[in-house]
């Protein structure tokens, strides 16, 4: 509501000192010198100066002193487009007017006449259409225009126009139309070409030759015309009082020129989206650096293995345990030699390496059963309980044979497999306990005392 209030103020304020500057400058004071003013043609000029000027400097207060040089109105930007255009376009609207009168047999020209100082009727005739763009799509155009776009800057200064034009409100409906028709023809070509050259040549035209040369535009009581022309038929063809202005196909021709300004103005929105994305400067392709190459470099070749003799393949080999240490931490005594007086065998071969060692003599003298050689998945445990039953059911086919501890001390190095041994004599209680026990397990290896089976060795 507030820019609504404030829109209004500027444009009724704009047009209220207007008005009070053509009062000041219709005075006596303004009036040209002499025998001048009486000259209908001067009098006419000299009053559309007077009327410019008011309204150059009321623009020039408000797009300067109010607006602050905001609201600037540009008379071209392209000048020879412009013209042509406003030429060609003026010519469409006035002589298809003509056409359709013509057609409709609603007009007939009568004798033509002469003018006197016709230059300065048309002289005059420019500066009023000049004052009246200026007025309606110059300031208060823009003003409307930027506070609620060109729709309702279009209508507004439209509706402004046609209450303007007293006598389109004293002629009905079609001559109000129509003046608003023609303000929002004048209105598009004013937004198309950036400019008010345009709209000022098309409305010169209009009233040139419609009210100057045909006289069926009515720009005043004191303005002359070349030809007679008499309108007939119905009103709303022709006219009626208001000739042209208020005839409907001159109402028809504003509307399809409407529709012409329309396209325009869309192509043109077209064409200046198409240059502004050709003038954008296009982002240069993005171009892979060229790979580096890389350095060459010798073959690393892999170091060739040995190939081993081929083997008859072996069962997988597993280091035998070492011997656990006594509760003392002292390391275990060496083994005892045997009764021929020989050192104690070596580490056992694996099964596929080395062969069976023969078993060591008795103190009969009577060789032991071979042994099974030791497995070498085989614990350091190896169940005591097994080793000493073998040892001592070794023992029983012999000469006589400790019992107990002394037992266990006596058949160490002879009843064990070679690479294999008990922990040193500490602890006896223990081992002689387990020894009694398996008293049982002693008996059953008379018979066959050397051959246990799986997991039983």
């Amino acid at each position: 509501m507030r820019k609504f209030l404030e829109v209004f103020f500027k444009i009724a304020i704009f047009l209220i000192l207007w008005t009070i500057l053509l009062k000041v400058f219709g005075m006596t004071q303004f009036r040209p010198p002499g025998n001048l003013f009486e000259n209908a043609a001067l009098a006419e000029l000299w009053f559309q100066v007077l009327s410019f000027v008011a309204l150059l400097i009321v623009s020039t207060l408000f797009v300067w002193g109010v607006e602050r040089g905001r609201l600037k109105t540009i008379l071209s930007h392209r000048a020879p487009r412009d013209i042509l255009l406003g030429v060609v376009l003026g010519c469409l609207w006035i002589g298809g007017t003509l056409g359709l009168l013509a057609i409709t047999d609603s007009i007939e020209f009568g004798e033509r006449r002469a003018v006197d100082l016709f230059l300065l009727w048309a002289l005059a005739v420019l500066i009023n259409a000049i004052i009246q763009e200026y007025l309606i799509h110059g300031y208060m155009f823009s003003l409307l225009r930027d506070k609620y776009g060109d729709i309702a800057a279009i209508a507004a200064t439209s509706a402004i126009f046609a209450a303007l034009n007293a006598r389109a409100l004293e002629n009905g409906t079609i001559s109000i139309l129509f003046v608003f028709a023609a303000s929002v023809f004048l209105a598009l070509l004013r937004i198309h070409t950036k400019g008010l050259l345009t709209p000022i040549i098309m409305h010169f035209i209009w009233n040139a030759v419609g009210g100057l040369v045909i006289g069926g535009v009515l720009l005043g009581d004191n303005y002359p015309s070349i030809w007679t022309e008499a309108l007939s038929g119905i009103d709303l063809i022709s006219g009626g009082n208001l000739r042209f202005e208020g005839s409907g196909l001159a109402l028809l021709v504003t509307v399809v020129l409407i529709d012409l300004a329309v396209i325009l103005i869309n192509d043109g929105r077209e064409d200046r989206l198409k240059a502004r994305a050709a003038s954008k400067p296009k982002p240069a392709a993005t171009v892979a650096p060229a790979p580096m190459p890389k350095p060459a470099s010798a073959p690393i070749q892999k170091p060739t293995p040995a190939i081993a003799p081929t083997a008859a393949p072996t069962a997988t080999a597993k280091p035998a345990p070492a011997p656990a240490p006594t509760a003392a931490g002292k390391p275990a005594p060496t083994p005892a030699p045997t009764a021929a007086g020989k050192p104690a065998p070596t580490a056992a071969p694996t099964a596929a390496a080395k062969p069976t060692p023969a078993p060591a003599p008795t103190a009969a003298g009577k060789p032991a059963p071979t042994p099974a050689p030791a497995r070498a998945t085989a614990s350091y445990a190896m169940n005591r309980a097994d080793l000493i039953s073998m040892s001592i059911a070794a023992k029983l086919s012999g000469a006589d044979v400790p019992q107990g501890e002394d037992a266990i001390e006596y058949i160490r190095p002879a009843a064990l497999p070679r690479g294999m041994d008990l922990p040193p004599a500490n602890n006896t209680s223990r081992r002689t306990d387990r020894a009694d026990r398996l008293a049982a397990s002693i008996a059953a290896k008379f018979t066959d005392p050397f051959e246990p089976k799986g997991e039983q060795r």
